[in-house]
C-alpha cells in the first residue's frame, strides 16, 4: 500500500465571498503518529500528532544502515524499514504508545540496494524494489506481522526504484531510474507478481517515485521537471492521459495524492519547494494557485494524512520536515512551526493509518463533542473563541479566507484566491471553558489592510486526551480600525 508518503498578488478588494460551513459537526480521521527514516543516522524518528496535525519528537527506534523507506501495515500493527545500504527490512511491532519494537525476526533479508517498499491492502504480501540488481523481492506477511519470502523469492524489475498497489490488489507498478518506462504487472493467486501484456508502459525519460489515486484510476509518476499521467483502465493496463505530462519543477522526487483523490503533491528537491495540483475531469493536472509552497532544504518524500487535513515533506539535507494545513481547495499552508527536528538524512516518511484497532491497546476513545460559545475578531484581526468541552484535551483553529486579485484588462471579473489567515491552539487537562486565538499571518494582514473587510472560515478541532478529533466549522468577519481621512 502506498501510503499517503509563488505568484505576486495584485491589489486586494473589499470581500463579498460568503464562507459557509465546510464541514458538520463529527468526527475526524484520527493522526496517531508518524514516522521518518533518517538515511544518514540510521535511525527511525517517531512522532506524536497533536489535534492540529502538529509533529512533537516522541522517540528514535534503530534501523539499519541508510534506512530509506518506512510503511506501515493496513491494521496499524507492525512498521517496516527498508535499509538500503543493510540490503535488509527491519522489522517492528507497534505498540500502545506507538513506539516501535522490534519482532521476533529482527529483519529480513532483500536483494541489492533495496529503495521502497509496498504492502497490499489485505495486508498479506509486500513487495521491495532491489535497484541494483533487477529485481522486486515478494514476501508473505505472516503471522505476528513477519516476512517470508514468495516462491519464487523475486520477480524482474529494471533497475526499479518505487512501487505502488492498486487499491483493488489485483495489480503493481514499478518505476525505473535508467529505462524509460513504468513496469505494470498483475497480483495474482498467493500474491505472485507476473508482467501484464505489454510488461511496461512509456514515458519519455526516467521515472523515480508514482502514487495511484485513491479510486484506482489513474497513475502519477515523477521524474526530472514532469510528472506523467496515466489512465488506468481494464486489467490494470496504464494508457497516457491526453496530455501525457503535466510541468513541475526541477529534480521532481515523489508524488501523493489527497484521500479525496481532488489533490496532487509534488516535491521539487532542486527548487526547495512543494508543487500543488487540481485533480480535474477525467484525472489530468492542473496548477493550483499559487503554484507551488517553500519546503526545507532538498524536499523528498510527501505524505498525505488520512483525514486530509494535513501534510508532512522530508527535508534531506535541512534534517527536518515540512508540516502543513491543507485548506479549502487542497491548498497547502505552513504549520507554526513550519519545520520540526529530524535525525541526519531524514528521507522515508509514513503516516499510521487510521483505524479503529491501531496495535495492542492504542484504540482510539470515542469523539468528544464541544461547544463554541462566542466568536468574535478584533480590530487588530485576532479571532477568538470560548469553547466548551466535557473533557480535558487539545483545541486548535485555523482560518481561511478568499481575497481578490487585481483586474485584468482582458477580464471582465476579478479572480479570487484562497490564502491561510492564520492558526492558535490551547489545551486542558479538565473539562471547562477554554479560549483559543488564531492571529492573522503578514499575509492575511496586509490583505485585511487592502480590502477593508475579509470573511474568514476557521475550522476548530477538539481532541480529547485518548479520543478521536471533532471539528466545527464557523465564519466570522473582520474588519480593522477605521482611520480618519487625512485632510
Amino acid at each position: 500500500m502506498e501510503v499517503v508518503r509563488g505568484r505576486r498578488v495584485g491589489r486586494v478588494a473589499a470581500m463579498v465571498f460568503c464562507w459557509v460551513l465546510l464541514a458538520p459537526a463529527g468526527a475526524g480521521a484520527a493522526v496517531p503518529g508518524v514516522y521518518v527514516t533518517n538515511a544518514g543516522g540510521g535511525t527511525v524518528s517517531q512522532y506524536d500528532v497533536d489535534a492540529c496535525g502538529r509533529l512533537a519528537p516522541a522517540a528514535t527506534a534503530t534501523a539499519g544502515a541508510r534506512p530509506v523507506d518506512v510503511e506501515i501495515s493496513p491494521d496499524g500493527g507492525s512498521a517496516y524499514v527498508v535499509n538500503g545500504d543493510s540490503a535488509t527490512v527491519s522489522q517492528y511491532n507497534i505498540g500502545p504508545d506507538r513506539a516501535l519494537a522490534p519482532k521476533t525476526v529482527a529483519a529480513a533479508d532483500v536483494g541489492s540496494h533495496p529503495e521502497a517498499m509496498a504492502i497490499s491492502p489485505d495486508g498479506h504480501s509486500a513487495y521491495v524494489v532491489n535497484s541494483t540488481n533487477d529485481s522486486i523481492s515478494q514476501y508473505d506477511i505472516g503471522p505476528g506481522g513477519l516476512l517470508a519470502p514468495k516462491a519464487p523469492a523475486t520477480a524482474t524489475g529494471g533497475n526499479p526504484l518505487d512501487v505502488a498497489i492498486s487499491p483493488d490488489g489485483t495489480s503493481a507498478y514499478v518505476t525505473s531510474r535508467t529505462t524509460n518506462a513504468l513496469s505494470q504487472y498483475d497480483i495474482g493467486p498467493g500474491g505472485l507478481l507476473a508482467p501484464k501484456a505489454p510488461a511496461t508502459a512509456g514515458a519519455v525519460a526516467p521515472t523515480l517515485r508514482l502514487a495511484l489515486s485513491p479510486d484506482g484510476t489513474s497513475a502519477y509518476a515523477v521524474g526530472g521537471d514532469t510528472v506523467w499521467q496515466y489512465d488506468i483502465g481494464p486489467g490494470g493496463l496504464l494508457a497516457a492521459k491526453t496530455p501525457a505530462t503535466a510541468a513541475t519543477g526541477d529534480n521532481a522526487w515523489d508524488v501523493a495524492i489527497s484521500p479525496d483523490g481532488k489533490s496532487a503533491y509534488v516535491t521539487n528537491a532542486d527548487f526547495n519547494k512543494v508543487a500543488q495540483y487540481d485533480i480535474g475531469a477525467g484525472g489530468r493536472l492542473a496548477p493550483k494557485s499559487p503554484a507551488t509552497v517553500a519546503a526545507g532544504f532538498s524536499p523528498n518524500i510527501v505524505a498525505v494524512a488520512p483525514d486530509g487535513k494535513s501534510a508532512y515533506v522530508t527535508n534531506l539535507t535541512g534534517d527536518n520536515v515540512s508540516q502543513y494545513d491543507i485548506g479549502p481547495g487542497g491548498l497547502l499552508a505552513p504549520k507554526t512551526p513550519a519545520k520540526v527536528a529530524a535525525g541526519s538524512g531524514p528521507l522515508g516518511l509514513a503516516v499510521i493509518p487510521a483505524s479503529p484497532d491501531l496495535g495492542a491497546g492504542t484504540a482510539l476513545g470515542p469523539a468528544t463533542a464541544f461547544s463554541i460559545v462566542t466568536l468574535t475578531a478584533s480590530q487588530a484581526g485576532t479571532i477568538t473563541a470560548v469553547v466548551d468541552t466535557p473533557a480535558g484535551g487539545q483545541l486548535c483553529g485555523v482560518g481561511w479566507t478568499r481575497v481578490r486579485l487585481a483586474r485584468v484588462a482582458a477580464a471582465r471579473q476579478r479572480r479570487t484566491k484562497t490564502i491561510a489567515y492564520g492558526s492558535g491552539s490551547t489545551s486542558s487537562a479538565v473539562a471547562g471553558r477554554l479560549t483559543v486565538r488564531v492571529r492573522p499571518s503578514r499575509v492575511a494582514k496586509t490583505a485585511l489592510k487592502r480590502a477593508g473587510t475579509l470573511r474568514v472560515a476557521v475550522t476548530f478541532t477538539f481532541q480529547a486526551s485518548g479520543g478521536a478529533p471533532v471539528r466545527h466549522t464557523r465564519s466570522v468577519t473582520v474588519k480593522p480600525a477605521h482611520r480618519p481621512s487625512r485632510r
